[in-house]
C-alpha cells in the first residue's frame, strides 16, 4: 500500500490496519495542504515516494526542491526501476543559464560541499556495475574501492569497473552524506565510449 509497508493483514488486524491507513490519509493531505513536501513525501511507503516526489514535482518548481529531492535519492532503493523519473527529475539541473545548479548547490550538505570543492576541475569516477544496461546508471563514484563493492554486490561470476574522467561541469550533484563519495551523472550528457573497462572476477 501507498502508506503503509506491513505483513498482510489478518482478520484482527484490519481494524487495527483501517485506523492507520485513516491516519495517514489524514497526515498527507494536511502535508499536501501546507505544502509540506518532505512530510507529504515520507509520509508514503519507500517504494511509493518517487511518485510523492513526482505529485510535488507537478505542481512546485525544482529550484525549490533540491534538498527533499535529495532526501528522495539517498532514501530509495532500486534506482533502476524508476530510471525515467529519474531521468527527468535530474535533467532539470541543467538549464539555459545555470540557475538550477546554483540551486542544487545551496542545497547540498556541508559534508558534500567540502567533497565538491576539495575535488579539481577534471577528475575521474568510477562505475561498478554487472551487466551492460548498468553502465548508463546515474551514480558514479570518485572512490574506486566503493565502486568494486558495487559490482561485486550482485555476486555474479563476472562484473565490471568502468572509469571515466569529467569535468566538475558534468556532475548533476556531488554527495558524500552516505560516505560513498556519489557524483550524479546523465548518461545522454556523457561519452560512455570513453570509459576505460575493467573486468572484476567475483570468485
Amino acid at each position: 500500500h501507498p502508506m503503509l509497508n506491513m505483513p498482510c493483514p489478518t482478520q484482527s488486524t484490519i481494524p487495527q490496519i483501517m485506523e492507520l491507513l485513516q491516519s495517514k490519509d489524514m497526515e498527507i493531505d494536511a502535508a499536501w495542504e501546507a505544502k509540506n513536501w518532505n512530510s507529504y513525501i515520507f509520509a508514503h511507503a519507500r517504494p511509493y515516494r518517487i511518485h510523492a516526489l513526482g505529485n510535488v514535482l507537478g505542481v512546485s518548481r525544482a529550484s525549490k526542491c533540491w534538498k527533499v529531492i535529495i532526501e528522495v535519492w539517498m532514501d530509495s532503493e532500486h534506482i533502476s526501476q524508476h530510471y525515467d523519473e529519474w531521468m527527468d527529475i535530474w535533467s532539470r539541473g541543467f538549464d539555459n543559464n545555470g540557475t538550477q545548479r546554483k540551486m542544487i548547490a545551496a542545497a547540498m550538505s556541508q559534508k558534500s560541499k567540502l567533497l565538491h570543492q576539495n575535488l579539481p576541475e577534471y577528475f575521474t569516477v568510477y562505475r561498478g556495475y554487472s551487466n551492460e544496461a548498468a553502465l548508463r546508471g546515474f551514480s558514479w563514484t570518485t572512490n574506486r574501492d566503493k565502486a568494486l563493492w558495487f559490482a561485486k554486490r550482485s555476486g555474479r561470476k563476472d562484473s565490471f569497473i568502468a572509469a571515466l574522467q569529467i569535468s566538475k561541469a558534468e556532475a548533476i550533484i556531488i554527495l558524500d552524506d552516505r560516505s560513498e563519495q556519489e557524483v550524479i551523472l546523465l548518461a545522454d550528457l556523457i561519452d560512455l565510449s570513453d570509459c576505460t573497462i575493467e573486468s572484476v572476477s567475483n570468485e
